[in-house]
């Protein structure tokens, strides 16, 4: 992977822009993964990363990867899926490689074939034409913290409703996670919070969102990685397993957005408002608070390359002073 400023790293040479030809083959799409794959970094060793098409190749795949303290990996958050109903239909947009029978997996659901299109910059942002409704989505990681911001945007069409599933594991990027009903699950829910514990050595994991929670208790099996796990591919006891706390709702109408912040940090926004990125006094909303965080993390980006453009100039004059010196 060529290194970006630290949170974006991307593991293609080149900022990546993909349409719908690419993104609803998913044969095309995984055959050449690492045309199509993402990543970001936080300055902490954390990392979110997946596909263009969204599904998952790598078991380290996972949209929220943190460090503990003594320098341990783990995976608590797997990614966000979505379902989409609007004007009387109901559309699935998420995307899985699940073990199938006689194949070597197959995609349920099959989301990706309604992608429009995947853009990898400034950060992974894909859109969806689901009937008459586009849909957006973005996001991004919180520079040194663990925590990811994401954001659902109706773009155009009639009033939608979004349902949003969370993924949990607790499990290092390597390894795959069995169903264990041992889990507590949602440990503390209040209106535009929640929180799930997994294992007993996982880490809680914190929601913020602007919609309505339903909890569940709901384990997604048989996750197939292909580009880690080719030969055990069609045997679903050797896929990974998900657990699903519950489902985040709202709401869309057009220009609507619907935010979710998930962290292992429990007091993240107050040490957010600490460090003077949320503004004085800090916003009263969670739109506020993450429109605030993108504007910040694009300037950081911006300073970012300004600064890389100028040492890359520099460079280049010393290599050509070096090389008329020896001539």
């Amino acid at each position: 992977a060529r290194s970006r400023p630290t949170g974006v790293v991307l593991s293609s040479p080149a900022p990546m822009r993909l349409g719908q030809d690419v993104l609803a083959n998913l044969d095309a799409a995984t055959a050449r993964a690492l045309d199509t794959e993402w990543l970001l970094t936080n300055a902490l060793g954390g990392a979110a990363s997946g596909t263009a098409a969204g599904a998952h190749t790598r078991r380290s795949h996972a949209w929220l990867l943190a460090v503990d303290p003594a320098g341990h990996p783990a995976i608590p958050l797997l990614k966000l899926d979505e379902r989409l109903q609007a004007a009387g239909e109901s559309f699935d947009l998420g995307c899985h490689l699940i073990a199938a029978v006689g194949a070597p997996w197959q995609a349920r659901p099959a989301g990706h074939r309604l992608l429009e299109s995947f853009d990898s910059t400034p950060w992974p942002t894909w859109r969806w034409r689901a009937g008459e409704v586009t849909l957006e989505r973005s996001l991004f990681l919180l520079h040194t913290h663990h925590a990811i911001a994401v954001t659902w945007r109706h773009v155009e069409g009639p009033p939608a409703r979004l349902s949003v599933t969370p993924l949990l594991a607790a499990r290092p990027p390597a390894a795959l996670q069995r169903v264990d009903e041992s889990w507590r699950g949602v440990a503390q829910a209040v209106p535009g919070r929640v929180c799930v514990e997994t294992s007993a050595d996982g880490a809680a994991l914190w929601l913020w969102h602007n919609g309505a929670f339903m909890p569940a208790r709901v384990w997604q099996r048989g996750l197939i990685y292909p580009a880690d796990d080719a030969a055990a591919a069609a045997d679903a006891d050797a896929g990974d397993a998900a657990f699903v706390p519950g489902y985040l709702e709202c709401e869309l109408a057009a220009g609507g957005t619907f935010h979710v912040v998930a962290s292992i940090e429990r007091d993240l926004f107050r040490a957010l408002a600490v460090e003077g990125l949320l503004g004085a006094p800090p916003p009263s909303s969670l739109g506020e608070c993450v429109a605030l965080l993108e504007r910040g993390e694009r300037d950081r980006l911006a300073r970012w390359q300004r600064a890389a453009g100028t040492g890359a100039e520099v460079t280049a004059r010393q290599a050509a002073a070096a090389r008329r010196a020896r001539e």
